[in-house]
């Protein structure tokens, strides 16, 4: 029963993940301003590796790998 649950929970919270780095990517400007506006250093590399990370994550976790 557990394994089924596993099933259904992984793709959901991966959808999170995969949705907010397709917006953020498909939004670029507004990533990096929005990380700009947070006072990090290097915004338009934060926002790149921000996106990367929700991309490659939320992969990971709908698989299931890692």
């Amino acid at each position: 029963m557990i394994a089924y649950a596993f099933l259904i929970a992984r793709p959901c919270l991966a959808a999170v993940f995969l949705y907010s780095g397709v917006d953020k990517l498909w939004n670029r400007r507004s990533s990096i301003k929005e990380v700009r506006s947070d006072g990090l250093p290097w915004p338009a590399a934060f926002a790149a590796a921000t996106i990367f990370t929700q991309l490659f994550g939320g992969c990971l976790v709908a698989t299931g790998f890692f």
